[in-house]
């Protein structure tokens, strides 16, 4: 398979994705484009950080000093994959809605493989397009394939545990979206210094900056047309109060989340916030946003794209203390 040099084997829309055209059928191609002009959305306070999500990879480099050309096909394959897994995430908590309603989910599935392959090849072609040496291009191979492997084993758990301790929802927040923003970091620090102290500092600052969206994900997923409480999903603000609730109040949180119904869903939410699991949420948040900003001022870096990812804690952590 050829992964370089001619231009004409990439389609670049109108929001500067590109993906491999050879043996490409049109009408799937035709389905990649529409769904990309139109995730990922802003539906939720996270994803109005959306620009900075989908541009990690060069703001490292930025923060570093690099000139962001060296990660022009890394940061395309960065939004490729952060596409897919946004688009995955839709599917698995069944919240399809607007344009994305004209497909079902089998379609739906099938698109965000192939941006996931897209992604793969992006990799690829960032060696044949020297953005990075052979070492390196094998390094992002790698760790884009041990990333998914986590991400998928911690969505795994997630859509098929129903007693998940507090502890265990804290693993698959590292293993679903800490892992997933480490690797956006770390492919960015790898394309933009020999140091490995500085891709490790990225790496960890990315991690941070996934739990802290997880944490804001799952507070947002107590309201909501599709929130988690109405599937019976068990989230970190619900595991921490099935580990706080007093026996007769936690044995009835248990029986709503074998079987929810929309009847008892305000008064499960009430117990649940009465309990203080939002206190719970925005002290954590706290302690890994600061963590996160220890982290960026150990290195040395350009101060603002340094402030935009301090920004990006920032923004995300308060999220937590929805009301």
């Amino acid at each position: 398979m050829k992964t370089g040099g001619s231009s004409d084997l990439f389609l670049s829309n109108e929001r500067g994705e590109a993906w491999y055209l050879e043996r490409l059928d049109s009408e799937y191609r035709s389905a990649l484009t529409q769904v990309l002009s139109v995730l990922p959305g802003q539906s939720t306070p996270v994803e109005q950080n959306q620009t900075g999500l989908l541009s990690l990879p060069s703001l490292v480099c930025k923060a570093i000093g690099i000139e962001i050309e060296r990660a022009v096909t890394i940061s395309t394959a960065w939004r490729l994959l952060y596409s897919a897994v946004y688009l995955l995430d839709k599917i698995e908590d069944r919240e399809i809605s607007g344009k994305l309603s004209q497909y079902d989910t089998g379609v739906l599935t099938n698109i965000t493989t192939g941006l996931i392959l897209q992604a793969e090849i992006a990799l690829v072609n960032a060696v044949a397009r020297k953005e990075s040496s052979i070492e390196r291009g094998a390094h992002f191979l790698i760790a884009f394939n041990q990333m998914a492997l986590a991400v998928c084993a911690g969505q795994h758990q997630d859509l098929s545990s129903s007693n998940i301790t507090i502890d265990q929802a804290w693993e698959i927040a590292a293993g679903k979206s800490g892992a997933f923003f480490a690797l956006g970091c770390r492919l960015g620090a790898y394309a933009g210094t020999e140091s490995s102290e500085t891709v490790e500092a990225f790496t960890t600052y990315g991690h941070c900056l996934g739990l802290l969206i997880q944490l804001a994900n799952d507070v947002e997923g107590l309201w909501g047309e599709y929130n988690d409480l109405s599937r019976g999903k068990v989230t970190i603000p619900v595991a921490y109060a099935l580990e706080v609730l007093p026996p007769p109040e936690k044995d009835k949180l248990v029986r709503y989340l074998d079987s929810p119904n929309t009847h008892q869903e305000t008064t499960i939410r009430q117990l649940i916030l009465t309990n203080g699991a939002l206190v719970y949420m925005a002290l954590e948040a706290e302690k890994i946003k600061q963590r996160g900003k220890k982290v960026l001022d150990s290195l040395s870096l350009n101060q603002d794209p340094k402030k935009q990812l301090e920004s990006m804690l920032d923004q995300i952590a308060c999220f937590t203390q929805i009301q």
